[in-house]
């Protein structure tokens, strides 16, 4: 069953989704008045910026990919981070990208220009915000098969034309796969590990031996 904050997400984002192509994917041509209804408030206090979704710097440079992940990440935003988040009237790319944690604003222009470990770090960050909206809950960590960061020497978790990894959460381990279909849309698949499942059922099943 989906909670009430996964459910807003999955609404919210089509919705951006369908305002965005009838507005030709110029942000400022959606209607401040259709934008307004996809405010939302999560249970962790964290509130989505979507309702200022016709706000966002729009450039033709932008890469979809880049204008998907700023979208996800404005959809679940930490208020003490925007000031009057109600009267933001402009939101740049690099508002989105900055980093709590180091108190630096990613480059986004060039992702050439960063290490190997910096840019694997940015794609195990956008596996996680993509599982993380479709599984529902926070994950902890993202990773290949044996855990590692995504990183040249694994080819970013590629396999083909999809992706294929594992995530962990709350100690639990799943493996997960994303890949395109025909009409050019990314389907998420993830199942608990062979390992963590026979973790959680082997109690049970020691328990029924007994009696």
């Amino acid at each position: 069953m989906f909670s009430a904050d996964s459910q807003y997400q999955t609404q919210a984002l089509r919705a951006v989704q369908t305002l965005l192509e009838g507005s030709n994917g110029v942000f400022s041509r959606i209607p401040e008045s259709y934008a307004r209804h996809l405010s939302h408030t999560y249970r962790d206090g964290d509130i989505s910026l979507l309702n200022r979704i016709h706000t966002f710097a729009f450039s033709e440079d932008l890469e979809n990919w880049q204008i998907e992940e700023a979208i996800e990440k404005l959809a679940k935003v930490d208020p003490l981070d925007w000031a009057e988040p109600e009267q933001i009237e402009y939101i740049s790319l690099d508002d989105v990208y900055f980093d709590d944690e180091a108190g630096l604003q990613y480059d986004t222009e060039d992702f050439a220009e960063v290490s190997d470990m910096e840019y694997g770090t940015k794609v195990a960050r956008m596996f996680k915000a993509a599982i993380e909206h479709a599984f529902g809950a926070e994950v902890d960590s993202v990773g290949t098969s044996r855990g590692e960061i995504p990183s040249k020497a694994n080819r970013y978790c590629r396999e083909g034309d999809g992706f294929r990894g594992t995530f962990e959460h709350e100690g639990k381990k799943f493996t997960f796969e994303m890949c395109k279909d025909e009409q050019g849309e990314w389907h998420l698949a993830y199942k608990l590990d062979k390992a963590s499942r026979d973790k959680l059922f082997k109690p049970a099943a020691e328990t029924k031996k007994k009696k």
